[in-house]
């Protein structure tokens, strides 16, 4: 695969925080389209979709965050459990 010129994880141009629960939430969106959020794996980030965001964003809007202390989204005191992740997403 070819390596994108956009620094997916990183992106001044697009990357934005929201307040959520107790923290503060990174994400990037990119294209246009039914939304498609898009979630890395343990200990990632949104750099870790570097080669998937081009492709999928050809079709849809996709919305690409970081995690709950991951990333650059921040953590706080509470226990990290699914429930709560899922919270911070929904």
């Amino acid at each position: 695969p070819v390596k994108s010129q956009i620094d997916y994880g990183s992106n001044p141009t697009v990357g934005k925080y929201v307040e959520v629960n107790d923290i503060k939430v990174y994400y990037e969106i990119y294209g246009e389209g039914e939304p498609l959020l898009l979630l890395h794996g343990n200990s990632g980030s949104i750099k870790a979709m570097e080669y998937q965001i081009p492709e999928l964003s050809k079709h849809f809007k996709v919305i690409a965050v970081d995690s709950r202390a991951q990333g650059r989204s921040t953590d706080s005191d509470k226990e990290i459990t699914y429930a709560l992740m899922a919270s911070d997403m929904n």
